[in-house]
């Protein structure tokens, strides 16, 4: 199995990016999509500011043909065992029809009652949103571009729209509760704004994908503690 690792970076959290990125190499390709313009590395993909949907439009752009899985990570996320991340993925790969398995993150909008969710084994749940702060992804499911720049530009919906692919295409999304992912709570953009650009974005898309993400949506509502 080939996986491609994909570092998003920005600001103050370039030095986390170097961090991960010597981490992440022994597991495969691995590339960094920078948006800080004071700190260039020839290495890297290198954007003008650009917001989380130019990162993603970056990374969909250099997916090898032959890569079977991607993982995707924000550098404000603390990973404290990667070895033991990379084992549990390919263990959960192994036995089932993965579209997009992940770790549970500290903080996160998507905190499930876990005693409404579809248990999988022990620690590992079928969840409506994973969250996309630390993810793997299959290609089946990722090879396609749905940023649409000129609207969405903070890229929210990204990742309910795989989610609905994952449905459509009868495989799982599994959270793996057995690795916690620590990660802060602000944002560096404007939330409002955010918000508006996305409905305008979800308006646009295929009535079959709006059906599954509202599914999807209503089912992350359900299972929410509290």
């Amino acid at each position: 199995m080939k996986i491609q690792n994909f570092i998003f970076t920005w600001n103050q959290f370039v030095s986390n990016a170097v961090n991960i990125e010597l981490q992440l190499k022994k597991f495969g390709k691995t590339t960094v999509i920078n948006s800080n313009i004071n700190h260039k590395n020839d290495k890297w993909i290198n954007l003008n500011d650009g917001y989380f949907a130019e990162q993603w439009s970056n990374l969909v752009s250099n997916i090898d043909d032959d890569t079977d899985f991607i993982f995707h990570i924000q550098s404000d996320a603390t990973v404290h065992d990667f070895d033991k991340l990379y084992s549990r993925f390919y263990e959960m790969t192994s036995k089932y029809d993965v579209g997009i398995y992940a770790p549970n993150v500290d903080y996160t909008w998507h905190k499930y009652n876990v005693d409404l969710l579809n248990k999988v084994e022990d620690n590992v749940y079928n969840v409506p949103n994973t969250d996309c702060t630390c993810w793997f992804i299959n290609t089946q499911i990722t090879k396609k571009h749905i940023s649409d720049l000129d609207i969405n530009v903070y890229g929210y919906g990204i990742d309910w729209y795989y989610l609905a692919e994952c449905i459509l295409q009868n495989k799982r999304i599994l959270r793996d509760y057995t690795i916690t992912v620590d990660h802060p709570s602000h944002k560096n953009y404007n939330n409002d704004n955010a918000n508006k650009n996305y409905t305008i974005w979800f308006d646009k898309q295929p009535s079959i994908m709006k059906e599954k993400m509202l599914e999807l949506m209503k089912l992350h509502d359900d299972y929410l503690i509290g």
